[in-house]
């Protein structure tokens, strides 16, 4: 599906660190998001949703370089709630955690591992919105590679296309095993597994999958990165290679 999304956010926080490792971060938060197709023919719909937000984010990372980390483990935990009372359309809450770990198995090897676990409910008779304001996507560079942006999970066939809604669960494994050519080229094998689930109750097997390789060139901004990626399993509509270009950490 075609859409676009159009988001306005206002953000109070306060944190504090306990050494260089370790963030804790307490935010108060006003979004807006309007999301709708990009042309009238386009089948997904025109859904503005407004959230006020309570939550907390506690963030542990121990690697040794946030950019290209070849050893070390990083955690971090986002837990919120939206209330009627701080004017939310749809009152619910949401937690997410993830978890990131370097190892080198082998002189020059790096192999990482991440992980992404997440779940939102909704209160009362309140159910999520196609967008992803209250609901979890997945597929795409920073998710599962080898998928198009957001089309991993439920779905509807709305006027005879595929509208991909979101969903209250969310599960994504990535592997990653670099290599370095040089001190600034890197090659990576990747495979990306996942699922998002309509709820938690409703978390089931069938994991979409996909792998590929890439190119890692080491920046003084953070490294660049070329990926090309297939869908293995669960392809949902997506076929054929998919290429990603980014600056920055996948996972």
């Amino acid at each position: 599906n075609r859409q676009v999304s159009r988001q306005t956010t206002f953000t109070l926080e306060a944190s504090t660190y306990t050494g260089q490792a370790t963030q804790w971060r307490l935010y108060l938060q006003r979004q807006n998001t309007h999301s709708y197709g990009l042309t009238a023919a386009d089948p997904f719909p025109n859904v503005h949703t407004r959230l006020g937000t309570l939550g907390s984010q506690l963030i542990v990372d121990h690697r040794d370089d946030p950019f290209n980390p070849t050893r070390g483990y990083s955690f971090g935990l986002d837990a919120s709630y939206s209330p009627t009372w701080l004017a939310s359309d749809i009152p619910l809450a949401r937690s997410l955690a993830t978890v990131s770990v370097a190892t080198r198995p082998l002189p020059g090897f790096v192999l990482q591992h991440g992980l992404r676990l997440g779940v939102v409910r909704p209160f009362g008779a309140a159910t999520l919105a196609p967008t992803g304001a209250t609901s979890f996507y997945a597929g795409g560079q920073n998710t599962i590679r080898g998928f198009a942006t957001n089309t991993v999970g439920p779905s509807e066939i709305i006027d005879g296309k595929r509208v991909y809604v979101g969903g209250g669960a969310i599960g994504v494994l990535n592997e990653e095993l670099r290599y370095a050519i040089t001190k600034q080229v890197l090659l990576a094998l990747f495979v990306d597994a996942g699922q998002v689930w309509p709820s938690w109750s409703q978390v089931t097997g069938g994991l979409s999958v996909g792998t590929g390789v890439g190119v890692m060139v080491l920046t003084p901004v953070g490294p660049a990165r070329l990926d090309v990626a297939f869908p293995v399993s669960h392809a949902n509509g997506n076929h054929g290679a998919k290429f990603y270009f980014g600056v920055g950490q996948v996972f």
